[in-house]
């Protein structure tokens, strides 16, 4: 009667309700329905007559196989897919800039193994402190006091500076 979390996990691609089971006997509850949101993520989904039971956030649930099989998709083609895209486009940047360099960074700037062809930081001018740009594929790193985040810019046509 039991089933687990085993098998693919499915992305919710729009908004559907939900009934919650009870976790041993799996019959559904008399609480009302929940939204599922917008990108939750179900495990253990099995098909059991014309409703999908799975679990959500660790809890039991069941749908209705008609409302579900059209609001999610499987998560591993979703990023198979993101895969793809990501070598397509990082192949374009290699045919526009087949040669990429850093600028020359001043005395005293930190370019971690910039010798040994490693990742190289160039430093970007700022008047409240120390900020580090690297350029990788599709735009650049940026670390500010030790956090690090993803400016995409995939022409690397990004100066450093701000428009004002």
């Amino acid at each position: 009667m039991a089933f687990d979390k085993t098998g693919p996990k499915y992305r919710v691609t729009k908004m559907v309700e939900a009934r919650k089971l009870h976790p041993n006997s799996l019959i559904p509850l008399s609480e009302p329905p929940i939204q599922l949101p917008f990108t939750a993520i179900l495990e253990g989904m099995r098909l059991e007559r014309e409703m999908y039971r799975f679990y959500y956030l660790g809890q039991p649930y069941q749908c209705a196989q008609k409302v579900l099989k059209s609001a999610i998709e499987k998560i591993e083609d979703a990023a198979a897919k993101a895969v793809e895209e990501e070598m397509e486009e990082a192949a374009e940047v290699v045919k526009a800039d087949p040669v990429v360099e850093a600028a020359p960074a001043p005395r005293g700037a930190a370019r971690a193994g910039a010798g040994a062809g490693g990742f190289v930081w160039q430093p970007v001018q700022t008047n409240k402190g120390a900020m580090l740009r690297g350029k990788v594929a599709g735009g650049w790193l940026v670390r500010v006091e030790g956090s690090v985040c993803f400016y995409p810019d995939a022409g690397h046509k990004w100066d450093g500076g701000t428009l004002d």
